[in-house]
Formats: C-alpha cells, structure tokens, sequence
C-alpha cells in the first residue's frame, strides 16, 4: 500500500514535468515569432538596399529569402504577423530604434506581451495598451 507521502510526491514530479513540458511548448512558439519577425525585418532592410524603394505591401517581399518560408504570404496578409510598410525610415536599422516594423498581430502568447519587432531589428515584448499607444504615435 502507498503511503500518502508518496502519492504526494508522485503527484508533484508529475506536475513538475507537466508544467516543464507546456513552459518549453512556449518557448518554441515564442522562438518561432522571433524568427518570422526577425526574418521579416531584414528582408525589408534588405529590399531598400537592393531597390532603392522601401517595400510598400507584402509583393516586395518577393525574391527575398522570407519567401522561401511555406506559407510566408498567407502569414503576413491574413495578420499574423503585422508589417507597417513605412516610406520613410532612414538606411540604417540603428538610426530607426524608435520605430515598430512589425508585430505578432496573432498575439499567441498575448498573457506575456506582444511581440514587437523595432526598426533596429529588437525584438521586445509589449502589452497591448502599449502598443497601441506606440502604434497611434508612429504613423
């Protein structure tokens, strides 16, 4: 017969490892947000060194190494990931810190803050109401 310790403490390694399993299932969603945005920013570095032109809507990503992801399209046009197609950030990621290039408009993980991608290429995380304040300030 079990004692009633040893049911307790089963219980908590089983907890222990439940809550380790779903703690790295987020870290492997969040992981892949900071790809996508990541990806995102330096391929519309990437456009204005090659063109000249900022990329003005997700068609301009096109030929970039972005395009290459499955789906990349589908990602950025149905708001999964949010792109501000600004026309008027300066050459340098560093000179733009003040600047959001894109967002995780899915907000996976919206109890931990929104993924936000800086025109220097950080990645932060933001709650909401920050965000949008940050968003109406950078039009």
């Amino acid at each position: 017969m079990t004692s009633r310790r040893e049911v307790l403490a089963w219980t908590a390694v089983t907890l222990a490892v439940g809550a380790a399993f779903i703690a790295a299932q987020f870290e492997v969603v969040a992981g892949t947000i900071r790809l996508h945005l990541g990806m995102i920013g330096t391929r519309i570095y990437e456009v204005r060194s090659r063109t000249g032109r900022w990329p003005a809507a997700v068609d301009d990503l096109e030929g970039t190494p972005y395009t290459q992801v499955r789906d990349w399209r589908e990602l950025v046009n149905n708001g999964v990931y949010v792109v501000r197609w600004h026309q008027d950030l300066k050459p340098t990621p560093e000179d733009n810190s003040d600047r959001i290039l894109a967002y995780d408009g899915a907000s996976r993980l919206r109890f931990a803050g929104i993924m936000v991608l800086r025109g220097d290429l950080r990645i932060e995380r933001m709650e909401a109401a920050r965000l949008r304040a940050a968003l109406a300030e950078d039009r």
